[in-house]
């Protein structure tokens, strides 16, 4: 099951809220290819850039949760979370299977933090202003998260009537096929510092109809 991190946070008890976070940290450094750190400055920044930024506007943050989990929260949404709370604060966070942490406007920040988006900037400030980054564990992977965190946010992403999507990858990276699946769009292939960029996108009906 798919729940916004905002939604989630607001059901639990706050004593939780560091665990959940913590759970959505641990599969970010254990789906990374970024294993050693110069300090534990640099490990901070590094996690910051891709994950923690994104923690600022959780409306737009997904898990994907143990099927299991179902039926325990839904009831947070009713009277029933002052029964279920000290429960929901300690199974929630063993059982989140992946995230999806993204933006409905890529900012002055975030290309502060990726002076690579500078070489896109004209694609993504004209049709693509929304981006995202995505990781789930092994156990989830072939069963549907990836494409079920995606669907949520695009839902997000269209009530708050962004025109379009984007990421960047390796232009030869495994997960180009698993977007292209999910209907995203070779934009464009950028060299960058000995490797090659691949911009991929999305343009909602919003903008198609225009």
């Amino acid at each position: 099951m798919i729940i916004s991190l905002a939604s989630l946070l607001e059901s639990l008890p706050k004593v939780a809220h560091v665990e959940v976070i913590e759970s959505i940290e641990a599969i970010f450094f254990e789906t990374s290819t970024r294993k050693t750190f110069a300090s534990v400055e640099d490990r901070h920044n590094f996690l910051y850039r891709y994950l923690g930024v994104y923690f600022k506007n959780p409306t737009f943050c997904f898990l994907a949760l143990n099927p299991d989990l179902e039926n325990l929260t839904e009831s947070t949404t009713t009277a029933a979370i002052n029964t279920h709370q000290n429960k929901m604060g300690t199974f929630i966070p063993r059982n989140i299977l992946g995230y999806l942490v993204g933006t409905p406007v890529t900012t002055k920040e975030h290309y502060e933090l990726h002076p690579y988006l500078e070489l896109f900037r004209s694609h993504i400030d004209q049709r693509y202003p929304s981006h995202l980054h995505i990781n789930f564990t092994q156990a989830a992977r072939g069963k549907g998260t990836g494409s079920s965190l995606i669907a949520e946010f695009e839902r997000a992403l269209t009530a708050s009537r962004s025109p379009g999507v984007h990421l960047i990858t390796s232009t030869f990276s495994r997960n180009v096929t698993f977007y292209e699946k999910n209907n995203y769009q070779r934009v464009l292939e950028i060299d960058y510092q000995n490797s090659s960029l691949l911009m991929l996108g999305k343009i909602f009906p919003t903008l198609q109809s225009l």
